[in-house]
C-alpha cells in the first residue's frame, strides 16, 4: 500500500487492548473498504474505520501456522485467528463466500464474519437497482426487460457453476473473459456454454479434462437453486452489467466496470444489515 508501513498483529493485540473503543473492520480489498466506509460516514459512524487487509503485515509463517495459503481471503482469516484471544469487538474481519458455503468450507472464528451472499458486490443484484442502474442511468435500450433480465441471471449461473467445477477438481483454471461467447438474440442475452467451455480448458491446457468438467459443472447447474445472489460471482456480475449497457446502446461511460462499482457506492444502503452485524 504506497508506502506506508503495514500495521503488525503484535500492535494491533496492544493497540485493542489500550484503546476498547475503536472499531476497526477488515476486508480483502480496497473496493470492500470503500464500500463499508461510505456507508458508515453516512451514518455518522465516524469512530468505525474499514481497512483493506494490505494495511496488515501477515507473514508467511502465521499463514502456515493456520495452514492457509497467500490470497487477500486467507490473510483476513489468519488475522482473525491471531487476534481471537483478545476477545474483544474492537475489530471485526469480514470476508466473501465466494464458493465456500456450496463446498462446506466456511470457517469459523471470533470476529470473522461471512458475507451474505457470495461477495459484497451481490449486495447490489436485485431487480429494482438493476433497472435503476440499467435503464434509468445507463439509459440502455432493452425492450423486453423480463427476457433480458432471466438471461442476464443465467449466464451469470453458468459461469458460476463451471468455477465449482474448477475448485472441486482442483483445476486451478485461468479464467478467460467470456464476452466472445456471448451473443443477443431477442432482447435476451445468449451464452455459448461449450465453446466457452472448450476455449478455456484448451488455454489452461487442460482439455484432457473436458469431460469430466461438464459432467460436474451439469450436475451444479441443477443443484444452484433459490436466491440468485448465493451463485453468482461478484466480478462476472460487474462485467456483464457493464457489457449489458454496451451491447443494449447504453450511455459509454456506463460500459465501465469502475463506473458501475462507483454506482454501487450510491447504493451502499443495501449494506446496512451486514453493518449492523459487523458492530454488534
Amino acid at each position: 500500500m504506497n508506502d506506508i508501513p503495514r500495521k503488525t498483529i503484535e500492535y494491533l493485540k496492544n493497540l485493542y487492548f489500550l484503546e476498547p473503543t475503536i472499531k476497526d473492520i477488515y476486508v480483502e480489498g480496497v473496493y470492500d473498504a470503500r464500500v463499508i466506509s461510505s456507508r458508515y460516514r453516512d451514518n455518522n459512524d465516524l469512530n468505525v474505520v474499514a481497512y483493506d487487509i494490505d494495511a496488515i503485515e501477515i507473514p508467511f509463517d502465521i499463514l502456515e501456522k493456520h495452514s492457509l495459503t497467500e490470497g487477500r481471503k486467507q490473510r483476513v482469516i489468519a488475522l482473525a485467528y491471531e487476534l481471537a484471544d483478545l476477545n474483544s469487538n474492537t475489530y471485526s474481519c469480514l470476508v466473501d463466500k465466494d464458493l465456500d458455503h456450496w463446498l462446506n468450507e466456511l470457517i469459523e472464528a471470533p470476529r470473522l464474519f461471512w458475507t451474505d451472499f457470495c461477495s459484497l458486490e451481490l449486495y447490489f443484484y436485485n431487480e429494482v437497482d438493476l433497472k435503476k442502474i440499467i435503464l434509468d442511468l445507463a439509459q440502455s435500450k432493452i425492450a423486453n426487460w423480463d427476457g433480458f433480465y432471466s438471461s442476464f441471471t443465467s449466464v451469470l449461473t453458468s459461469l458460476y457453476s463451471m468455477r465449482l467445477a474448477d475448485r472441486e477438481m482442483g483445476l486451478n483454471l485461468n479464467w478467460i473473459s467470456f464476452q466472445r461467447c456471448l451473443s443477443v438474440k431477442d432482447g435476451e442475452w445468449k451464452f455459448n456454454r461449450d465453446e466457452y467451455v472448450q476455449r478455456i480448458l484448451m488455454s489452461n491446457q487442460k482439455i484432457a479434462n473436458k469431460r469430466d468438467f461438464v459432467e460436474r459443472l451439469t450436475h451444479w447447474a441443477t443443484v444452484l437453486n433459490g436466491d440468485p445472489r448465493n451463485y453468482i460471482r461478484g466480478h462476472d456480475f460487474v462485467e456483464l452489467l457493464a457489457l449489458s449497457n454496451e451491447k443494449f446502446k447504453g450511455l459509454k461511460p456506463f460500459h465501465d466496470t469502475d463506473a458501475i462499482t462507483s454506482v454501487f457506492l450510491l447504493l451502499s444502503k443495501n449494506v446496512d444489515d451486514l453493518l449492523m452485524r459487523l458492530k454488534e
